[in-house]
């Protein structure tokens, strides 16, 4: 995938089960750390109704990891402070960017 291509959210449309096999290369710290927070709020059913990463969750793991993964649709340069005032304030909520 290159630079600046959007990612793409994988759902069904039909009823029955979706059955997905996914492989993440290079696994890096931030991949480390957002599997590690996924199952941590999977398991206490703290996601979104898509199970997804609500904002403030994900803007700590984003920070604490410098990870380089930007919105296609936003100036990298506008993204950087909202992903740090983004983590100051998932922090106030108790979110972080590890659970061991």
């Amino acid at each position: 995938m290159k630079t600046g291509t959007p990612h793409q959210d994988i759902h069904n449309t039909g009823g029955e089960n979706l059955l997905v096999h996914w492989t993440v290369e290079p696994v890096n710290d931030f991949v480390e750390a957002f599997a590690d927070c996924y199952a941590h709020y999977l398991t206490r059913g703290e996601l979104n109704d898509q199970e997804e990463f609500r904002s403030l969750q994900i803007f700590p793991i984003l920070h604490d990891t410098k990870a380089q993964s930007w919105l296609a649709s936003m100036p990298i340069w506008l993204q950087k402070p909202v992903i740090a005032l983004g983590a100051r304030a998932g922090r106030l909520r108790g979110y972080r960017s590890r659970y061991d």
